[in-house]
């Protein structure tokens, strides 16, 4: 047990400058670094590479905001599932006017996206106010392409009551539209 009441420097003068803390404690808290006497109280861990490792679930909370940054090289965030219904969440919480925003400043034709190996995908839009629509906006040009060799490759369909329309539309141009 160690008691201060100035700072405690922890220091090593071997050959390979190792720190080694090891504990054999079995259950509940092995570890606990607490520096929370203040709210401006910082933990500031500088490394040349940071590896983490957890056999367990692994918990982040901060009760401000956070960032998790990388530069200069690829990087990743992978769930790995061996079973199903092991679902990967990135969400927004809390009903306010908030947005999640993913976003891209590359360059490449592919800067964004979104894509699946298997399975489908679903995009779902439940608000209902005006404005809270499914808009898709580009500079350039919009495709949508379907490879299934099937009656109704491509449906857009419209069911909301009898005054509903679907209209194609083009401000500029004179070309002929097959349906």
């Amino acid at each position: 047990h160690i008691d201060a009441a100035d700072e405690i420097e922890i220091a090593t003068t071997s050959a390979d400058g190792h720190i080694s803390l090891t504990t054999a404690h079995t259950a509940g808290t092995a570890f606990h670094i607490d520096a929370n006497a203040h709210a401006g109280s910082i933990v500031d861990i500088d490394a040349g590479i940071l590896d983490i490792d957890a056999a367990g679930t692994v918990s982040i909370d901060a009760g401000g905001a956070g960032s998790i940054d990388f530069a200069g090289d690829a990087s990743n965030i992978t769930l790995t599932t061996d079973g199903a219904a092991e679902d990967f969440t990135i969400s927004l919480a809390g009903a306010t006017d908030s947005s999640l925003i993913l976003s891209s400043t590359g360059t490449g034709a592919d800067a964004l996206q979104i894509s699946t190996s298997a399975g489908g995908m679903d995009i779902t839009v439940a608000g209902a106010a005006a404005g809270e629509d499914l808009d898709i906006s580009c500079n350039q040009e919009i495709r949508v392409t379907s490879t299934s060799d099937a009656a109704e490759a491509i449906y857009l369909r419209a069911n909301a009551g009898t005054s509903e329309t679907i209209k194609i539309h083009a401000d500029q141009g004179t070309g002929v539209y097959f349906l």
